[in-house]
């Protein structure tokens, strides 16, 4: 399981696609991607629109990377114990999320 920032309304403002491995660290991101729509409604007035919130999302697969394949891979090891996500391993190859179904 894992967590995703999304904009409740649709993805029209807010696509970052970045997962979190802890609701923890979901919510402070939230708290920082807020601010920062707050901050940007003040130059684009649509962002005050913008409704953000923090999703359960579960692993859909993983890409390709080099095509070494991804056998025995484990999501949590792709999140540090803070819950911050670490970026595609050495093959380049990283986990997809989807959100789950309500």
């Amino acid at each position: 399981m894992a967590y995703r920032i999304v904009d409740a309304k649709g993805p029209d403002f807010w696509n970052d696609l970045t997962p979190y491995g802890t609701r923890q660290a979901a919510d402070k991101a939230l708290a920082d991607a807020q601010y920062w729509a707050r901050e940007e409604a003040k130059r684009e007035p649509s962002w005050a629109s913008a409704r953000l919130v923090v999703r359960e999302v579960s692993l859909a697969g993983w890409t390709a990377g080099d095509g070494t394949g991804a056998e025995g891979y484990r999501v949590e090891d792709y999140f540090a114990t803070d819950g911050s996500y670490r970026g595609p391993d050495e093959h380049g190859i990283e986990p997809v999320f989807e959100e789950k179904a309500s």
